[in-house]
């Protein structure tokens, strides 16, 4: 029954029972449908108590619901933020790999070579790198690491020559490339495995022992290249 029309129900036999002219006849009757209407009103009102009631503990549960919802997202946003922060920290920074490679040769022949004179080649092929300087012939290792040199000398006929593979002024290889008394051409080659640091200079140059001339016309040429840096 409606709270309101209930009201009005009581307020009216309320009235009712004042202004009754046979007060002694009615009087136990009106009584009984006043308390019939009181406990109604009780049982509406209880009825919509509980509804609330109800209906609080459902959103209350609802709620709660997504609090744990929501915090378990925190949670596994904070342990993805950790791990990434983790992953950062220790992944090391991949490693640069430096490149060295050359390839140059002799154009022309070399007359009038002294002793210990660097041998300059003027046709650069390969030059990975820059190492490799034209103006002087010397080569400057950029990294640390183990490299590989090889070079090669010509000798026209009635000629020799011995050419060394420096590195800082100091001797780490030979060759000797004698034509003696032929109309021929005498080559020697040479391979040195070396063990360089950044701005150690590496070139080819005579001995003390020629005839003051290489033979060039390509046939002469000087290369190499990194191995692995250190």
């Amino acid at each position: 029954m409606d709270f309101v029309k209930l009201g009005v129900l009581v307020t009216v036999v309320l009235v009712g029972s004042s202004n009754s002219q046979n007060v002694p006849q009615t009087s136990g009757y009106q009584s009984q449908l006043l308390a019939d209407m009181m406990n109604d009103l009780r049982k509406a009102y209880d009825a919509k108590l509980n509804n609330m009631q109800t209906n609080f503990n459902k959103r209350l549960a609802q709620q709660e619901e997504r609090y744990t919802e929501l915090l378990g997202i925190l949670k596994g946003s904070h342990r993805k933020r950790r791990l990434l922060d983790g992953l950062q920290q220790t992944t090391p920074t991949p490693p640069t790999h430096p490149k060295a490679a050359f390839y140059v040769q002799l154009t022309h022949d070399l007359t009038g070579l002294g002793n210990y004179q660097a041998v300059v080649f003027d046709l650069v092929t390969t030059n990975v790198g820059n190492g490799y300087n034209k103006a002087n012939g010397m080569f400057t290792a950029s990294a640390s690491g183990t490299y590989v040199f090889s070079w090669t000398s010509a000798s026209a006929d009635n000629h020799h020559m011995q050419t060394e593979l420096v590195v800082n002024n100091k001797k780490v290889g030979l060759t000797w490339s004698d034509s003696g008394n032929h109309a021929d051409f005498a080559v020697a080659s040479d391979t040195a495995v070396v063990v360089l640091k950044a701005g150690d200079v590496v070139w080819v140059r005579s001995n003390n022992i020629h005839s003051h001339t290489i033979h060039g016309q390509q046939m002469t040429t000087f290369s190499g290249w990194l191995i692995y840096s250190q």
